[in-house]
């Protein structure tokens, strides 16, 4: 829902992952989002509960390898130095003994099976990876599988225990198909050496749930701020502070534009379009910086639209600022997608580059932003092509 010339308004019932990551994604692409959560904190099945002064996770959670999606979220949030690897320790309780049961030597050593019961365990992964479409194993329940590709006696000893353990009544009900796959998932966490490492989050899953949900109220809070108050954001008073480096650095017989873009491109110095301006005249020069100061970061941002209006200074330029902090949100016009992933900013970056004149060097100053961990390479890329430069300058500068 939205009201006329208003950012539109989303409603997400429930704060566990997926409510969370929907909220994120919303508030990145320009939403007003309210979270909806019954429970006193963020996380739903990940949250977690506190025993002596400790937080403990609800259940046990970990991450594969192939877990990218949320291994990409965690680096967008800035928080991939709290992953931590842990090699894992799968042991079986068999007949008043703990034996392990973690790598491919582990099954050669398992002595709760005959030497040929073992060999068929072990082949098991095998027989998971020549599966290539899951519905091959259709009107399967994971009982029959198994025995069919284990044998009667390894089921018995290793898999009836677990399935029982863990669907009680309905063990003979489970399908083949969430065997397989939970095989699929484990076989490619596996190392060279044949062992599996799983991903942790320092402070349990829930420690994550509560780094987005602030991320979702900081974002959501920027873009709902009234015009003055997101000229005062840090981030902005950032980029107006690179402006003004920039204007220091530009010869008094030069000639400047400065152009501001989001959804579209536009001059700073109004009915300006297409001109060059005098930075030899200080009035030129200190009212186009100050124009520049009365604009409120807001909308998406279409680097094409940017790229266009370089080409169209007569004469072209010979050197180019840009002042970004990431890959553009929309292409040349905002579509009806509401969220964009990483790759398909990586797209429209690539398709806005083919409206940039070639011979024009691009200076890029790259201001940091979470949530876009393509843009440093995408932009290098760019500097080097035009022989511009990159900078991605820290916290204190300029």
């Amino acid at each position: 829902m939205s009201e006329a010339g208003a950012a539109p308004r989303a409603v997400v019932v429930g704060a566990g992952f997926t409510g969370l990551a929907a909220a994120y994604e919303l508030g990145l692409a320009g939403w007003r989002v309210t979270v909806l959560e019954a429970d006193d904190d963020v996380g739903g099945l990940a949250g977690d509960f506190e025993v002596g002064g400790t937080r403990l996770d609800r259940f046990y959670h970990h991450w594969f390898r192939s877990d990218r999606d949320v291994l990409g979220l965690i680096d967008e949030l800035g928080a991939s130095e709290r992953l931590v690897e842990r090699e894992s320790r799968t042991a079986l309780y068999h007949n008043r003994g703990i034996l392990r049961l973690s790598t491919p030597l582990d099954v050669l050593r398992f002595g709760a099976l005959p030497l040929r019961d073992r060999l068929r365990l072990g082949r098991l992964v095998l027989a998971a990876r020549r599966v290539r479409d899951f519905r091959q194993l259709d009107g399967l329940t994971a009982g029959e599988w198994l025995r069919e590709v284990c044998g009667e006696r390894a089921f018995h000893v290793v898999w009836e225990p677990l399935l029982r353990g863990k669907f009680g009544p309905y063990a003979d009900d489970v399908s083949a198909v969430w065997i397989w796959n939970k095989l699929k998932l484990r076989g490619g966490s596996r190392g060279r050496d044949g062992a599996e490492r799983l991903a942790y989050f320092r402070g349990g899953f829930a420690a994550l749930a509560r780094l987005l949900a602030e991320r979702i109220v900081d974002i959501v809070r920027l873009r709902n701020l009234p015009a003055a108050e997101q000229r005062a954001a840090a981030k902005w008073r950032r980029a107006l502070a690179t402006l003004d480096w920039i204007a220091t650095q530009i010869p008094p017989g030069a000639r400047f534009q400065i152009y501001a873009f989001n959804e579209r491109a536009e001059p700073v110095v109004r009915d300006s379009a297409g001109r060059w301006l005098d930075a030899g005249d200080p009035a030129a020069l200190n009212g186009a910086v100050d124009a520049t100061k009365q604009i409120a970061p807001q909308g998406g941002t279409s680097l094409y639209h940017a790229f266009k209006v370089i080409g169209e200074m007569k004469p072209r330029p010979d050197n180019v600022f840009l002042v970004t902090d990431g890959l553009p949100t929309i292409d040349r016009e905002r579509g009806e997608r509401y969220t964009v992933s990483g790759e398909q900013r990586l797209r429209m970056f690539n398709a806005a580059l083919e409206s940039l004149q070639r011979g024009i060097p691009v200076n890029v100053i790259l201001l940091p932003m979470e949530g876009d961990p393509m843009a440093a390479s995408a932009f290098w890329r760019l500097a080097q092509a035009s022989r511009g430069s990159l900078i991605s300058p820290a916290e204190d500068w300029p």
